[in-house]
């Protein structure tokens, strides 16, 4: 297989993004009275807002705000840490134009909101680095549903049999694979994708990926 396609996951793929979703959720729930010692960060890793925050209500209901004013908290200070803080992952710039000069249409997927899409865009200037651009508020499932690389393929007027994903999160693979593509993904615990090991190729960085697409009969041995 050619890639011709190519959708990115964005937080923990192309920017370091992760500590701030764990310091923000530590933040907003520990004040709701929630011990966050009862559940894991890494458990919650890769999931959409919305669904993280149900997840901690489940274990510790808390009475008199609505889950989406919880949410929306969570998403603001998230935010505000990548609009003064944010950094990208090393080689996401150079890697995404890496893509786009081999011809490829290149999509991001991510279960993160618009609001902190724009955000990412804005303090990286990529606001032409997509040709498509999807998030937990355009799929009525988000990740680990297949539901937004269903539908950025569409969009993309791609197949899974050109199109490759590059995760980091087995919420995220788990979304890839039952889409049906070949996915990228970094540093996994291989352990954990057991399930997925046929549809998962495993990539120490982004420069591994960048190796993989400009030389693409290397992509087609590791497939």
């Amino acid at each position: 297989m050619k890639p011709d396609t190519i959708i990115f996951d964005m937080d923990g793929t192309l920017i370091d993004s992760e500590g701030f979703w764990t310091a923000a959720e530590y933040s907003v729930f520990s004040g709701l009275g929630v011990d966050m010692s009862k559940g894991s960060t890494a458990l919650t890793a890769g999931m959409s807002t919305a669904d993280v925050t149900d997840y901690w209500y489940q274990i510790t209901p808390w009475q008199g705000i609505s889950l989406k004013e919880i949410e929306r908290r969570v998403i603001d200070e998230v935010g505000e840490r990548i609009a003064k803080q944010g950094a990208m992952i090393e080689g996401a710039d150079s890697l995404l134009d890496l893509c786009r000069n081999c011809g490829m249409k290149v999509g991001l997927a991510t279960n993160s909101p618009h609001s902190i899409v724009d955000k990412v865009l804005e303090r990286f200037s990529w606001h032409t680095k997509f040709d498509c651009i999807l998030t937990a508020d355009d799929v009525s499932e988000p990740k680990p549903a297949p539901d937004i690389y269903l539908q950025g393929m569409q969009q993309l007027n791609s197949s899974r049999d050109t199109t490759v994903v590059v995760e980091d999160s087995l919420t995220g693979a788990t979304a890839s694979v039952a889409a049906g593509i070949k996915t990228l993904v970094i540093n996994p615990s291989i352990e954990h994708f057991e399930g997925l090991i046929d549809m998962i190729i495993p990539v120490e960085k982004l420069s591994d990926v960048a190796a993989l697409i400009s030389k693409p009969q290397r992509f087609q041995a590791a497939s």
